[in-house]
């Protein structure tokens, strides 16, 4: 009942009420769910989503911090991997995936790039079909996901907060992606540099600017990074002003480019390692150089 905060608990043959909850809560009750364990979700119309403790006559509020949780038919049961999650509509562009056993959840958002992915920001109706397939209703029309595409981890790459040096906000196109050992390297197209991330994502370095050498041009500073080579303990990139080694255990970085070079941008791209010694490096303006990575040069 949206009137007075109550939950009734009704006998299944006489339909009489045999206990009656009551929760002294400001925003009214929207909507049950039991899930396939029986445990019963309640969503606030005000915006939160908790599970209800029978024996302690308790709701246990499940914090989305500022996700704003659909008021109406907005919490279902999805199975990925032979796991069971709850899918929870939201208000706040977001879709959100919470496992009830760790109580831990994942936010999938509206995404402009991604066209094949939530089209909305407020996800209202849920429903999974025999197919598992996940129909998701939202204010602009239906997304649908399959078991087979599923929903996308969209991670953000963009400078620290505190960077002064960063520049201003654009679309983070990714050049060049390398997981190691030690997590994950980015390169990106506008925001320049390099970013470093564990293997759980959290940024762990961002190397914005290179001071690739005093042939290149000031304006050749802040050089874009391309693509990456793993050999040993560093990691080699080109740019548009020649190639960096990085030094994977304290980032400390030299630079190469030809010694007969006489005019910079030299726009290096990819790098094809063809054996344990050479790569082949190609540039945009003056065919392909071969690097020993052994002798450096």
């Amino acid at each position: 009942s949206s009137i007075g905060n109550r939950i009734y608990l009704l006998d299944a043959v006489s339909k009489k009420v045999k206990k009656t909850f009551i929760f002294p809560w400001q925003n009214s009750i929207g909507g049950i769910y039991f899930d396939s364990n029986n445990r019963m979700w309640v969503h606030i119309s005000g915006g939160g989503l908790c599970e209800f403790i029978e024996a302690t006559n308790k709701l246990q509020y499940i914090d989305f911090k500022s996700i704003s949780v659909a008021p109406y038919w907005s919490v279902i049961e999805w199975t990925v991997d032979n796991k069971k999650y709850l899918a929870v509509g939201t208000n706040n562009n977001a879709l959100v995936l919470l496992d009830p056993q760790t109580m831990k959840y994942k936010l999938y958002r509206k995404n402009a790039i991604n066209k094949n992915y939530i089209i909305s920001s407020y996800t209202q109706g849920l429903f999974v079909d025999r197919q598992n397939i996940l129909w998701v209703a939202t204010a602009d029309g239906v997304s649908y996901v399959t078991p087979s595409s599923r929903l996308l981890d969209i991670i953000a790459v963009s400078p620290p907060a505190q960077n002064t040096n960063a520049p201003a906000p654009s679309p983070a196109i990714v050049n060049s992606f390398l997981p190691d050992e030690s997590g994950n390297w980015v390169s990106t197209w506008h925001w320049r540099g390099i970013y470093h991330y564990d293997k759980n994502w959290k940024l762990k370095k961002y190397m914005p600017n290179f001071l690739c050498s005093e042939k290149v041009q000031q304006g050749d500073y802040n050089s874009t990074a391309y693509f990456f080579h793993h050999y040993k303990n560093e990691i080699y990139c080109t740019t548009d002003s020649g190639m960096f080694a990085i030094d994977t255990g304290n980032y400390r970085t030299r630079f190469f480019y030809p010694d007969d070079l006489k005019k910079f941008p030299i726009d290096l791209r990819n790098i094809l390692p063809i054996s344990e010694k050479l790569c082949w490096i190609r540039s945009l303006k003056y065919g392909i150089y071969i690097f020993d990575i052994v002798e450096k040069e």
